[in-house]
């Protein structure tokens, strides 16, 4: 069984077909699907081989936890790469995140 950080107990999973999304940027991070809680929070759910992440409720938590996520993978990038790397992997998790809640809204909207 994975290792999921920040997890939200409570929350059902809706995982997306083989495996998920994959990030064009480094090869082991995935968006794997959302996780919904009974309250309505919703959570993208990131994976970097075993390990993975629910990044939500909220856009601050998003963007911390897309920040310390891209700090701990940016050892894949050279040195001279590596910030850069980090700012790259944190922007493709926030804009997942975003294509989520986009998502979410629409089919809100349109019930």
């Amino acid at each position: 069984m994975p290792e999921t950080m920040f997890a939200a107990p409570d929350a059902r999973e809706l995982l997306l077909p083989d495996g998920g999304l994959a990030c064009p940027f480094h090869p082991r991070l995935w968006v794997a699907g959302v996780a919904v809680t009974p309250a309505g929070q919703h959570h993208l759910i990131v994976r970097a081989g075993s390990v993975r992440a629910y990044f939500g409720p909220t856009q601050q938590d998003v963007q911390r936890r897309a920040e310390l996520t891209a700090r701990a993978l940016s050892g894949l990038f050279d040195q001279a790469d590596r910030e850069f790397g980090q700012q790259l992997l944190a922007w493709w998790i926030e804009q997942a995140w975003e294509t989520l809640i986009d998502e979410v809204t629409e089919q809100i909207l349109h019930r």
